[in-house]
């Protein structure tokens, strides 16, 4: 019969533990808010080109990381479709999927 109230107790005290572990905590915020649109606008145009900047760098660097794991002939023929590839994408502005499964231009 002393069991229910033990089970109670530990249902309650656990209960509120996950309460509080639910509660979101505000990051700090490591610069000033902007005041007026313009800086806001301003703000963002430099932390997206932060971002571009930093993933191409990032791609960059594995790529080259990549390539130099290669032996010599793998690197010659990976240059040599890189080259191919690009001399037949060269004025290829509809996608695939359009010139295969697209309406057929009948010369009229």
């Amino acid at each position: 019969m002393r069991l229910k109230p033990l089970a109670l107790l530990l249902v309650l005290t656990t209960l509120g533990t996950t309460a509080d572990a639910q509660r979101r905590q505000r990051p700090p915020r490591d610069g000033q808010t902007p005041t007026t649109v313009a800086e806001s606008i301003r703000s963002a145009d430099e932390k997206k080109a932060a971002r571009t900047l930093e993933l191409q760098t990032g791609w960059d660097g594995a790529k080259d990381q990549h390539f130099t794991k290669q032996d010599r002939a793998t690197r010659k023929r990976m240059k040599r479709t890189a080259k191919k590839s690009q001399r037949y994408r060269s004025g290829r502005h509809v996608p695939w999927w359009k010139r295969i499964f697209g309406r057929r231009q009948r010369l009229r």
